[in-house]
């Protein structure tokens, strides 16, 4: 339907390499026609928490480190990472104190 949010993500692995690729849209929003207020926001949000999250990920870091960075980004457009969701970059951790090797 009009204005509906729609995420669309594809992941494969080959040999042991897995790639993933998403993409956020909303129904029928044109040049014309903008994105604006929550949808946004939170369409916002989720692209600053990813560029933020894919930046921290390097030997070292922690897992909860990632965690509490994206809830700062996501906070600063009044938005709530979806609880127990994993990050795709860190979905491999089994806890928030698993260190990044």
């Amino acid at each position: 339907m009009k204005n509906d949010v729609v995420k669309i993500q594809l992941g494969a692995q080959i040999d042991g390499f897995a790639a993933i690729s998403a993409e956020t849209i909303v129904v029928g929003a044109t040049a014309e026609d903008p994105v604006t207020g929550r949808r946004a926001d939170v369409i916002k949000a989720a692209w600053h928490a990813a560029e933020v999250a894919m930046r921290l990920v390097k030997v070292g870091n922690k897992n909860w480190a990632i965690t509490e960075a994206v809830n700062r980004v996501a906070s600063t457009w009044g938005c709530k990472p979806v609880e127990g969701d994993v990050n795709t970059l860190v979905e491999f951790a089994s806890s928030n104190l698993f260190d990044l090797l």
